[in-house]
């Protein structure tokens, strides 16, 4: 059990790292869809950091009696992150329009995004009890929301 919740958190700090630099590849990014992209990623990474470090209650197939995506799953392990679930799935419906029909995403749009998920970045990090990053030099960049 010791070397199941070790391998979890490593796990979870694995999705926490690569999250945060999604969302650094994001800020860096001067194409708003791709832009939009990247943030998403960044905060589905996030989500699923907190799925890989509470395993517990899941069942058979790692899933939860009806949840089908990760931004359900965030929801019912984390009800105080249930708003944050919600706007990130819409988000997703968002982001397969941008990636497979091609349509726009708009610069404030791109940027609020971002915003939004560095947010639940840190979120996720204090879900978990783990130091939070500074995210104030990845959103330096994108100037007053």
């Amino acid at each position: 059990m010791q070397r199941t919740v070790r391998a979890d958190l490593t796990a979870a700090l694995d999705l926490l790292d690569r999250s945060h630099a999604t969302l650094e590849q994001a800020a860096q990014s001067r194409c708003a869809g791709d832009r939009y992209i990247q943030a998403h990623l960044g905060a589905l990474r996030a989500g699923a950091a907190l799925m890989a470090a509470r395993p517990a209650g899941r069942g058979a197939g790692g899933r939860r009696g009806g949840i089908r995506n990760v931004w359900q799953a965030v929801a019912a392990s984390a009800p105080e992150l249930g708003e944050w679930s919600a706007y990130l799935s819409w988000c997703t419906h968002r982001r397969q329009a941008i990636e497979t029909e091609g349509a726009p995403a708009g610069q404030r749009e791109a940027d609020d995004l971002l915003r939004a998920a560095a947010t639940f970045v840190g979120l996720i990090e204090a879900a978990l009890g783990v130091p939070a990053r500074r995210s104030e030099p990845l959103l330096m960049a994108l100037g007053p929301g």
